[in-house]
C-alpha cells in the first residue's frame, strides 16, 4: 500500500473507531449508572487506573517496533525489519507473564486501596478486575503484531479488524446490559473485543510478513529491540503512572464517590482529544517511511500543515468546551456529576495542551529523534506525577489539574517546539518563524475569546445542538476571515462542487 493510501485509511479508521468509545463512554453510561451504584462505579473507574499502571511493565515495544519496521521497510532492509518484528513479539509474550502476575497481586490489594467495605461490592470489583486484566493482557499482546502490520503500511486490513472487534465487544456489552448484568457488561465487553482483536492481528501478521521471511538469529532479534527501548521504557513508565495517578489519588483522598464527577466532567474532552491526536497517529507510519527514504521536502510540507491544522483543531476544541461543557454534562448525567465552571475550564486547557504536546511528540519521534522525544516525555510525566502527589491531598480536584497545565508550558512544549524549529530550519527556503507567527496561534486565541463570551445553559439536547452549531459556525467564519490560505482553499472547494 502506498503512503497516501496508508495515511487515508489510517485517518478513516482512526475516526471510525473513535465512534465506539464515544458510544461506550457516552451513550451507555446512563444505563451503567442505573444498574451500578455510584460508589461501586467510582471504584471501577479508579481500578482502571491500576490496570493502566500494570501496562507500565511494557517498555514501549510496539512504539519502537512500528517506527523501526516502517523505517527499514522504506529502505527495503527486510532482514532488519524481520529482526525487530520477531524480537518485539518475543519480548511482549515475556512481559505479558509479568503483567499477569502483577495483576493478580494488585487484585488482592484493591480493597485496601479504595477502602471498600461492602462485601458484595468487593466481590464484584475483584472478579471484574480479573476479567479486565485478561482483556488488557490480550490487547497488549495484539500490539506486538499490529505494530508490524502498521509499519508495513497494511493499515486497511488492520483498521477493518479493529472495527469488527469493536462492534463485537459493544454487542456483548449491550446484550449483558439488557440482561441486567451491571458491571459485567463493561468488563466482558472489553474481553470480547480484545480476544477477537488478538486473533485477527495474528492472522494478519502471518499473512503480511511472508514477503520477508528469512533466517533471523534469536539473539540478534531480541537485541535489536532491547537496544532501542531503554529510553522508551522510562518514558512509558512515567506517562502511564501519571495518566492514571489523578483518579487513584482522588479516590484515595476524596473518596471513590468523587471520581465519577471528575471523570464525567472531562469525558467529552478526552474523547475529542483522541479525535484530534488521531491525525498524528495516522501520519506517523508514513513519516517514518519518508525518513527511511530521506525525503525531507515532503516531511517539511507535512509537518507545517499538521501544525497549522492542529492549531485550528485546538482553537475549536477550546471554543466549544469552554462554552458548552456544563450544559453537556448536566444533560447527559446530571448536575451532581459536574465539578464546576472553573474546574471545567482548567480541564479544557489541560486537555488542549496535552493534544499539542502529543502532536509535537509524534513529529519528533518519527523524525528519528527517539531518545530526545522520549526523554522529554519522561521528564514531563515525572514532574506532573510528583506535583500531583503533593497537591491533590491538599487541594483535591485543583491539585489534579494544575500540573497538567503548568508543567507542559515550562517543560515539554518549549523543548519540542525548539527541536522542530531546528529540524525544519536545516533546509533551504524554510523559515522557522512560520511556526511561531501570530497566524499560527490566532485560532487558539479566537477560540478562547468566543468560548468565554458565549456561555450557554441549554435546557434540552435540541437547544444544545443549536448552540453547538452556532458557536462552531462563528469560530469557523472568524478563522476563514482571518486566515487567507484556508479561505482560498475553502473557496476552491466550493467552486469545485
Amino acid at each position: 500500500m502506498s503512503r497516501k493510501k496508508s495515511v487515508f485509511w489510517g485517518l478513516f479508521f482512526s475516526y471510525v473507531n473513535l465512534l465506539f468509545p464515544i458510544f461506550t463512554g457516552i451513550v451507555l453510561v446512563p444505563f451503567y449508572l442505573k444498574q451500578i451504584p455510584t460508589e461501586l462505579y467510582g471504584a471501577w473507574l479508579a481500578s482502571g487506573g491500576v490496570l493502566g499502571w500494570l501496562a507500565a511493565v511494557d517498555p514501549g515495544i510496539s512504539v519502537v517496533v512500528q517506527q523501526k519496521v516502517g523505517y527499514h521497510f522504506g529502505k527495503k532492509e527486510f532482514e532488519k525489519l524481520l529482526s525487530y518484528a520477531k524480537g518485539g513479539i518475543f519480548l511482549t509474550y515475556l512481559l505479558s507473564l509479568v503483567i499477569l502476575l502483577a495483576g493478580f497481586t494488585a487484585c488482592l490489594l484493591l480493597t485496601s486501596i479504595f477502602h471498600l467495605e461492602n462485601k458484595e461490592h468487593i466481590f464484584l470489583i475483584k472478579i471484574n478486575f480479573i476479567i479486565a486484566l485478561l482483556a488488557t493482557l490480550f490487547q497488549f499482546i495484539s500490539f506486538s503484531y499490529s505494530s508490524v502490520i502498521i509499519g508495513l503500511l497494511k493499515v486497511l486490513d488492520f483498521g477493518a479488524a479493529t472495527v469488527f472487534s469493536n462492534i463485537f465487544g459493544i454487542g456483548i456489552s449491550i446484550w449483558l446490559l439488557a440482561n441486567q448484568k451491571g458491571l459485567f457488561a463493561i468488563s466482558c465487553g472489553m474481553l470480547a473485543r480484545s480476544t477477537l482483536l488478538l486473533a485477527l492481528s495474528i492472522l494478519l501478521y502471518v499473512k503480511h510478513i511472508k514477503f520477508c521471511l528469512g533466517t533471523v538469529y534469536f539473539k540478534n532479534a531480541v537485541s535489536c529491540v532491547i537496544s532501542d527501548i531503554s529510553f522508551s521504557a522510562i518514558s512509558r513508565f512515567a506517562v502511564l503512572i501519571t495518566q492514571n495517578l489523578d483518579q487513584i489519588l482522588i479516590a484515595k483522598f476524596m473518596g471513590t464517590g468523587a471520581v465519577p464527577a471528575y471523570v464525567f466532567s472531562s469525558r467529552g474532552m478526552n474523547l475529542c482529544s483522541t479525535f484530534m491526536t488521531r491525525i498524528g497517529h495516522a501520519i506517523a507510519p508514513g513519516l517514518s517511511n519518508l525518513f527511511g527514504e530521506g525525503n525531507k521536502n515532503k516531511i517539511i510540507f507535512i509537518t507545517n500543515h499538521l501544525l497549522d491544522f492542529t492549531a485550528f483543531m485546538i482553537g475549536g476544541f477550546i471554543c466549544l468546551f469552554l462554552s458548552l461543557n456544563r450544559s453537556f454534562v448536566l444533560l447527559w448525567v446530571g448536575e451532581n456529576f459536574f465539578v464546576g465552571t472553573i474546574l471545567s475550564g482548567l480541564m479544557v486547557f489541560s486537555v488542549a495542551l496535552s493534544v499539542l504536546k502529543s502532536i509535537l511528540h509524534t513529529i519528533i519521534l518519527n523524525s528519528g529523534e527517539i531518545k530526545f522525544s522520549l526523554t522529554v516525555q519522561a521528564a514531563d510525566a515525572f514532574l506532573i506525577g510528583i506535583t500531583m502527589l503533593v497537591l491533590i491531598p491538599k487541594f483535591g480536584y485543583f491539585g489534579a489539574l494544575i500540573p497538567f497545565i503548568v508543567i507542559p508550558l515550562i517543560c515539554s512544549i518549549p523543548l519540542y517546539g525548539i527541536k522542530i524549529i531546528n529540524l525544519l530550519s536545516h533546509e533551504k527556503n524554510v523559515s522557522p518563524i512560520s511556526l511561531i507567527s501570530f497566524s499560527t496561534f490566532f485560532p487558539i486565541i479566537a477560540g478562547i475569546i468566543i468560548g468565554l463570551i458565549f456561555k450557554t445553559n441549554s435546557s434540552n439536547f435540541f437547544h444544545f445542538a443549536l448552540h453547538s452549531f452556532f458557536i462552531a459556525f462563528l469560530y469557523i467564519a472568524i478563522h476563514l476571515l482571518y486566515h487567507k490560505n484556508h479561505r482560498a482553499f475553502f473557496i476552491r472547494m466550493i467552486n469545485a462542487i
